[in-house]
């Protein structure tokens, strides 16, 4: 692990996996700061930006999906990995904002302390070199139109989707104008998440 005093924030709603991986990592040389969520999690981001975040990605009040979306436009060479036992292997589940993923569950933690020192040292290799996600709860579609925040001026509105050719739903902010797609992907418990992407 880590012999410099790199820093971490660990965002997880479990007090026991959060206490516990806290323990872990200071232990191999991090300084760790921790949130139970994504609220929590953007408040301590506003004090310090740690080397690496790592995020679950079902949470209360803010989600992993949402916060990853957030943290990736706000500070685009910030590491971020995500964490989650809903999915399995080491692939980054579809529309997640992040460089890495970990699955909890996993009988060692070897593997995520590997990730984090890996990305500790060497960052993003590509800053702002993506389409980022935007995340948008489900909890806010109906039949016909779903409630946006534009991911340019970030002022929300409502929006029914129009589907282009190349089978997404297209978008225009009535506030910049800033166009972008809006994509669904389904993840666990058969919810939808919509994705937009700049």
């Amino acid at each position: 692990m880590s012999q410099s005093l790199h820093s971490i924030l660990i965002v997880e709603d479990n007090d026991s996996l959060r206490r516990l991986l806290s323990t872990i990592f200071e232990g191999g040389g991090y300084r760790v700061c921790s949130a139970p969520d994504g609220i929590e999690a953007l408040a301590e981001l506003r004090r310090d930006i740690p080397k690496v975040l790592l995020t679950d990605l079902e949470m209360p009040r803010m989600s992993g999906f949402e916060l990853l979306s957030v943290v990736r436009r706000r500070f685009p060479t910030l590491p971020l990995i995500a964490m989650s036992g809903a999915y399995s292997g080491c692939t980054l589940p579809p529309g997640v904002a992040a460089d890495a993923f970990y699955e909890k569950g996993n009988a060692s933690v070897d593997p995520l302390i590997e990730m984090v020192d890996t990305l500790a040292k060497r960052g993003v290799p590509h800053p702002g070199s993506g389409r980022y996600p935007v995340w948008i709860s489900s909890e806010s579609m109906d039949q016909s139109n779903i409630f946006v925040s534009c991911p340019e001026c970030m002022r929300p509105f409502s929006h029914a989707p129009t589907q282009s050719s190349r089978g997404t739903n297209e978008a225009s902010c009535p506030h910049c104008k800033a166009r972008f797609e809006c994509v669904l992907y389904p993840y666990a418990g058969g919810r939808l998440v919509d994705i937009v992407t700049a």
